[in-house]
């Protein structure tokens, strides 16, 4: 959700000690949505409640802070002194990621405290980004309750043995999830996303919700470049298909988690896979939009060689990655282009490129 703008700022003044590191850099700036927000709750930003403090002990994000607005009677002049008071300390504001919140009318007024503080943030020069969520909190509590102060979070859904928990990460807006066994494991989880169908890609865990009605399938295959995955791309993609169209036939809300061991590399393929066929996308487009909802994606050769495959047989022969560029695409360094044909050097080729199979080699 929304595009990073790379805002060039002067370094914070105590930096400025010698000519060499007294130079400006760039700060990311970004607007992102709930979605963004449940995805990457647990990835260290720095989360700032922008409303009053009553509201925000009313309710708020689990681990926000809270920098309230400055009393309408308080001149305030010294923006850091404020900031300072209310837990930003300069070094807790040293390279750090901030996302800050407020309600809808503070989106709406230019002039309101979330875009002060947001500016501050900037022309102090200390944070390494600034996002600022382009809904309003209430949004943020209509669709994940369980992940605010009033939802009442409990420690056994954060925490398992020694295992983070937490919540799946979601792909699909509102209805496809991808995630780890512990996840697909905790009935607290499968009940707050609402999880009527899942999508098993361990060797050893078993269908631990059948008996509550959660449908179940089951990829069984060891996570091992010389698996067949591919077997399963057209079992897998229907069943994950036909509540997407139940919801749209009926409007009852259905929910798919895709889950295996860590959430890594078969779920991820088998979530790929469904996003490039669903969305006719190519496999660089569907492989960093699902990375995008899922940071910890990376799927083994053997299965991206699979993914290849299915590019070519989807768009006829053209491909979005080639086999040199696969180390490339799972470091995040590949745009997200369409599959095309690959250009060819030799005239031969060019002009036997219609009847051979396949314009990626993946061998």
């Amino acid at each position: 959700m929304g595009e990073t703008q790379l805002v060039q700022v002067a370094p914070a003044p105590d930096a400025c000690k010698s000519p060499t590191i007294c130079k400006k850099r760039s700060l990311r700036k970004r607007v992102v949505d709930s979605r963004w927000l449940f995805n990457n709750i647990h990835v260290g930003e720095i989360v700032i409640d922008c409303r009053s403090r009553e509201q925000f002990l009313g309710n708020t994000v689990i681990g926000a802070i809270n920098v309230p607005p400055p009393p309408e009677d308080e001149d305030v002049k010294d923006c850091a002194e404020y900031v300072e008071n209310h837990g930003l300390s300069v070094f807790k504001r040293g390279l750090r990621d901030f996302l800050l919140f407020a309600d809808q009318d503070d989106l709406e007024n230019p002039q309101s405290w979330l875009y002060r503080l947001e500016q501050f943030l900037i022309d102090d020069g200390r944070a390494a980004t600034v996002k600022s969520l382009c809904e309003g909190f209430s949004k943020f509590h209509g669709r994940y309750p369980f992940y605010t102060t009033q939802g009442g979070i409990s420690d056994g859904v954060l925490q398992s043995g020694k295992h983070q928990v937490s919540y799946p990460n979601e792909i699909i807006d509102n209805f496809l999830f991808l995630g780890n066994m512990w996840q697909a494991q905790c009935k607290q989880v499968v009940q707050h996303l609402g999880i009527t169908h899942v999508v098993n890609a361990t060797l050893d865990i078993g269908n631990v919700f059948e008996q509550d009605g959660v449908k179940y399938f089951n990829a069984k295959l060891p996570d091992k470049p010389e698996a067949n995955i591919a077997r399963f791309f057209n079992a897998a993609f229907e069943f994950i298909a036909e509540p997407e169209r139940s919801n749209a036939a009926d409007g009852k809300p259905c929910r798919v988690l895709v889950h295996c061991t860590q959430g890594i590399s078969r779920s991820a393929t088998l979530v790929i896979l469904y996003v490039m066929r669903a969305y006719h996308w190519s496999l660089a487009q569907a492989f960093n939009f699902t990375r995008s909802g899922r940071g910890v994606v990376v799927p083994n050769e053997g299965f991206l060689r699979a993914l290849m495959r299915e590019e070519r047989r989807l768009f006829h022969g053209k491909c979005s990655v080639t086999k040199d560029e696969l180390d490339l695409l799972v470091s995040g360094g590949l745009p997200s282009r369409p599959a095309r044909l690959l250009r060819r050097t030799s005239p031969q080729l060019e002009l036997s490129a219609a009847s051979k199979e396949g314009q990626c080699s993946i061998m």
